[in-house]
């Protein structure tokens, strides 16, 4: 891209005459400097500006990566622990009726029950996980901006 020659008009020759004339040169000195470290300072503020919008952007995809990834290794840990309830729920049902039919001692019938109790209380902590990254999913998508900090806040407690 090729610069244009400005053209200047013979009364804007005269007026900077003038002010040659009248104005000593260490003010017109000291004016252009001072324009131009205000342009100076312009131009950084802007490119702070610009620096910080897109750090925002940045750690706004990360956070919503991060969310994502979590998202599918949460639902197969919820998967894989409904699968473990299920097997403990047999093994406390036939070790039950074991016992009942005089089998096993009572003492595996109780093994097996805290067990299955266990492994509910696994289900439910992942059930739990897999919500509440659902949550931090949507809080990074943006679905927060409705409520105040303060009320987002005081939900999670």
């Amino acid at each position: 891209m090729r610069c244009r020659r400005a053209s200047v008009s013979p009364t804007q020759v005269y007026l900077l005459a003038v002010v040659f004339r009248f104005v000593p040169p260490s003010i017109l000195v000291a004016r252009i400097f001072s324009a131009f470290w205000v342009f100076a300072a312009c131009l950084l503020l802007g490119l702070l500006a610009v620096a910080t919008y897109q750090k925002t952007i940045q750690t706004a995809f990360r956070e919503v990566s991060d969310a994502l990834a979590r998202q599918g290794t949460v639902n197969q840990l919820v998967a894989a622990r409904q699968m473990q309830k299920e097997s403990a729920a047999d093994a406390f049902v036939l070790s039950e009726a074991r016992y009942r039919e005089g089998i096993d001692p009572f003492l595996d019938a109780l093994d097996a029950q805290r067990n299955y109790y266990t492994a509910q209380r696994a289900f439910a902590l992942g059930r739990l996980t897999a919500a509440l990254n659902q949550v931090e999913l949507y809080r990074a998508l943006g679905g927060d901006s409705l409520y105040p900090v303060s009320l987002a806040a005081t939900a999670g407690r």
